[in-house]
C-alpha cells in the first residue's frame, strides 16, 4: 500500500483543505513536525477513518465518535461536515477513498451520530464503486493496518506486555479469517452428514456418530477449559508483574528469588525429562522379545517366501501340461494330422502314447495352496520389520543410560541450591516483614502459575488426543457410509473434502504461524542489531514459537528476558519487532508516530538512520524535540517537510509545506 496523497477537510483540529503529497521522486521520508496537540495523531486518525470508518484510540479500531469528528470552527461557520481523502497504489492499480460526514438539513445542532450521513466513494483505476470496499479488506485488511500506522503507545505496549504477541502475529497472518473460513467449512459439513443420515442409517453408523457426538462434545470442554486457564494464567502474570515492581526496591531479595524461581523451573523441567526417560524405558522394555524373536521371525520369512516361489513355478509348469494334453486330445478327435492327411491307426496310437506320458507328468506335480500363506507372509514380515526397529532402538540403550546420570546429578545440585538460597532468603527477608510479605505472595503466585502451565500443557495433551480420536472415528464413519447404497456417494464424496479441507486449514494455521516467526525473527534481528548500542553484547532477538514472547539473544546463545532490560532496550526491542512484523517486500508506506519515546540519544541516532530503510515510504510525525538540529543531520532521503501551524485564538490547525 504505497500513500500517494491525504486531503483532510475540517477533520478534527484541521480546519478547511489540508494535504500532504508524497511524490516519487528523490527520498522516501516525508517529515511533519508540530508541538503536541497540533495534529499528529489526528493525521493517522485520518487515514484509519477514511479506510475503515472507524477511530483509533488505544491501539484499537472503534466507532466513531459523533460530533466530534467534526471540526469546531468549521461548525461555528455553519459548515456541518468533515471529510478525507487517500489516494494509493497497491499491485498496479490506483485506489481513491474518500469519506464524508455531514449533518442533515433538518437538524439544526446536530449533537449525536444519528443526526449525521455518512458517505464513501472506492474507486478503483478510476471506476467508482459507491461504498463497495470488500476490495481494500481482500487488499489491506483492518487488523493488518497497525503493522503499517503506529505509534508511540503502540510501541510501549509491545515493550511492557507480550501476553498478546501470538494473537497479533496470526492477525498479520489473516489466521482469524481462516478459522472462520474453517467454521463454515465445519458446518457444510455437518449439513452434509445430516442429509447422509436422511439417505442411510444403520446400527453401526449410529454408534459411530453417538461417539463421535461424545468426543466432539469434549473437545469443545477441552477448549473452554483450555480458555479459563489460560485467563487464569495471564490474571497470575499481571500480579506477578505488580508484586515484581514492589520489590525492585528490594535487589537482594529479588536476587535470590529469581535464583529460586528458576531453579524450581529448572526442577519442572528436569521431571520432564525424567517422565520421558521413563516412558521410553517401559517401551524399550516391552520390545525386548522382539530381539529374541528377530532371528526365527528373520527365518520364518525367507521359509515362507520359497514356498511361495516353488508354488508358482509348479502352476507354471501345469498349465503347459494341461494346455499340451487340450491340444493332443482336439489333435485326435479330428482325426485329422497337422500335415493335413487323414490319420490312421498307427498316427492315433502314437497320439495315445503321448496323452499318457502327459498324464503321468500331470500326476508328479503336486501344487501347494498359496492363499493359506498369503496372510502369513505378510505378518510375518510385519514382525521382522519391528525387530529390525527394537535392534536399532537397543544400540540407543547407553544414551538413556547417561540421561539417567545426568538427571541424578543435576537434581541433586538443584537441591542443594534450593536448600542454599531458602536459607539465605531467611536472613535477607528478616530485614522488612512488607518485603517478606510480598516475596511470599510472589513466591505463591510463581508455584501457582507453574501448576496452570502444567494444567495448560495436560490439557493441550488431552485435546490432541480427542481430536486424533474423532478424525479416526470420522474416518470409519466414511467408511462405514462407503458399504451403502450408490445414492450417497456424493454425500460422502463432500464431507471426505470438507474433513481434508478441515485438516489442511489446521496445517496451514500451524505451519504460517510457524514460518512467520522464522520470518519476523530473521527480520526483527536485522532492525535490532542496526539499532541497539551493544551490537556485540545483544546479537538479535528470539521469538518464542508458542507465545510469541520476545526475548534479546545475548552474544552465545543466552536469552535475556525484556525484564531485566532497561526502559530504553526495551522500546528498541518492541520497536524492532513492530518493524520485523512489516511486509517483507519493503514495499508500502509506513507511517510512524513518535518512536523515539524512551531512547537514549545513540539509540535515537541509530533508529533515525535506519528509517529510510524501513519502508518504500515513511511518513515521519514528530515535535520539535523529536527531530533536534543534530538529528537531521543523520535523517537522509528526505523527500519533503511539513509543518503544523496551529491558531490559538481559533483552536485550529492547518498543514504548510516547508523548504
Amino acid at each position: 500500500m504505497l500513500i500517494e496523497s491525504m486531503e483532510l477537510e475540517n477533520f478534527k483540529v484541521f480546519h478547511g483543505i489540508n494535504r500532504i503529497a508524497i511524490s516519487s521522486g528523490p527520498g522516501n521520508v516525508v517529515v511533519v513536525q508540530g508541538d503536541n496537540g497540533r495534529g499528529k495523531s489526528t493525521l493517522m486518525e485520518a487515514v484509519f477513518w477514511c479506510l475503515y470508518g472507524k477511530e483509533k484510540k488505544h491501539d484499537r479500531l472503534v466507532p466513531t465518535q459523533y460530533p466530534s469528528i467534526v471540526n469546531n470552527t468549521a461548525r461555528k461557520e455553519g459548515n456541518n461536515f468533515a471529510k478525507v481523502k487517500v489516494v494509493f497504489e497497491h499491485d498496479g492499480k490506483k485506489f481513491d477513498i474518500e469519506r464524508t460526514v455531514r449533518a442533515k438539513k433538518a437538524v439544526p445542532n446536530p449533537s449525536r451520530k444519528s443526526d449525521f450521513d455518512e458517505e464513501m466513494h472506492f474507486r478503483v483505476d478510476g471506476t467508482d464503486l459507491g461504498e463497495d470496499n470488500s476490495m481494500l479488506y481482500d487488499t489491506f485488511p483492518e487488523d493488518v493496518a497497525s503493522f503499517f500506522f503506529f505509534d508511540g503507545e503502540t510501541i510501549s505496549r509491545y515493550a511492557e506486555a507480550q501476553e498478546n504477541n501470538r494473537e497479533t502475529v496470526e492477525k498479520a497472518l489473516g489466521i482469524p479469517y481462516i478459522r472462520q473460513a474453517r467454521e463454515d467449512i465445519e458446518k457444510v459439513r455437518k449439513e452434509f452428514e445430516h442429509d447422509l443420515r436422511d439417505v442411510q442409517s444403520s446400527p453401526e453408523t449410529e454408534k459411530i456418530e453417538a461417539d463421535l457426538k461424545v468426543l466432539r462434545g469434549n473437545a469443545v470442554e477441552h477448549v473452554t477449559h483450555l480458555n479459563e486457564q489460560e485467563s487464569q494464567l495471564e490474571c497470575l502474570n499481571n500480579d506477578i508483574r505488580e508484586l515484581q515492581r514492589n520489590l525492585e526496591e528490594f535487589d537482594d531479595l529479588r536476587g535470590i528469588q529469581q535464583r529460586i524461581q528458576e531453579l524450581e523451573e529448572f526442577s519442572l523441567e528436569l521431571d520432564k525429562e525424567e517422565a520421558t526417560m521413563l516412558t521410553s524405558e517401559e517401551t524399550f522394555k516391552a520390545e525386548v522379545p522382539w530381539l529374541v524373536l528377530g532371528k526365527f521371525v528373520r527365518g520364518a520369512v525367507e521359509t515362507v517366501g520359497r514356498v511361495k516361489e516353488q508354488a508358482v513355478q509348479e502352476r507354471i509348469e501345469q498349465g503347459r501340461l494341461l494346455d499340451q494334453v487340450e491340444f493332443m486330445k482336439d489333435l485326435k478327435g479330428s482325426g485329422i494330422c497337422i500335415c493335413g492327411n487323414q490319420m490312421d491307426a498307427e498316427g492315433l496310437g502314437h497320439i495315445d502314447e503321448v496323452l499318457e506320458k502327459l498324464n503321468g507328468a500331470l500326476g508328479t506335480i503336486q501344487v501347494i495352496e498359496t492363499d493359506r500363506y498369503s496372510w502369513t507372509q505378510s505378518d510375518l514380515t510385519t514382525s521382522m520389520s519391528k525387530a529390525r526397529s527394537v535392534e536399532e532402538e537397543a544400540r540407543n540403550v547407553h544414551s538413556l543410560e547417561a540421561k539417567r546420570r545426568y538427571l541424578d546429578d543435576n537434581r541433586s545440585r538443584v537441591q542443594k541450591a534450593l536448600e542454599r538460597e531458602t536459607e539465605s532468603l531467611r536472613v535477607h527477608s528478616a530485614q522488612n516483614l512488607r518485603e517478606k510479605e510480598v516475596f511470599e505472595r510472589l513466591t505463591q503466585l510463581t508455584k501457582d502459575k507453574a501448576v496452570v502451565q502444567s494444567k495448560l500443557e495436560e490439557i493441550r495433551d488431552i485435546l490432541n488426543i480427542t481430536r486424533r480420536q474423532v478424525s479416526e472415528l470420522e474416518r470409519q464413519l466414511e467408511i462405514s457410509f462407503s458399504k451403502k447404497s450408490s445414492a450417497s456417494r456424493g454425500l460422502l464424496e463432500s464431507i471426505g473434502r470438507s474433513n481434508r479441507a478441515l485438516r489442511a486449514i489446521d496445517e496451514i494455521v500451524d505451519r504460517s504461524a510457524e514460518q512467520k516467526r522464522a520470518e519476523i525473527e530473521m527480520r526483527s534481528s536485522k532492525i535490532y542489531k542496526s539499532i541497539t548500542n551493544k551490537p556485540r553484547e545483544f546479537i538479535g532477538l528470539s521469538i518464542d514459537p508458542l507465545s510469541f514472547e520476545v526475548k534479546v539473544r545475548a552474544e552465545g546463545g543466552d536469552l535475556v528476558e525484556s525484564k531485566k532490560l532497561s526502559d530504553g532496550e526495551r522500546h528498541v526491542m518492541a520497536l524492532s519487532f513492530l518493524g520485523g512484523l512489516k511486509d517483507s517486500t519493503h514495499e508500502g508506506t509506513l507511517i510512524m508516530d513518535s518512536p523515539f519515546g524512551r531512547l537514549d540519544q545513540t539509540h535515537k541516532t541509530r533508529l533515525i538512520e535506519k528509517i529510510p530503510e524501513l519502508a518504500q515510504n515513511v511518513v515521519l510525525l514528530v515535535t520539535d524535540e523529536d527531530l533536534r538540529p543534530d538529528d537531521w543531520k543523520s535523517l537522509s532521503n528526505v523527500q519533503r517537510k511539513f509543518m503544523l501551524d496551529h491558531d490559538q485564538l481559533q483552536k485550529y490547525s492547518k498543514i504548510q509545506e516547508v523548504n
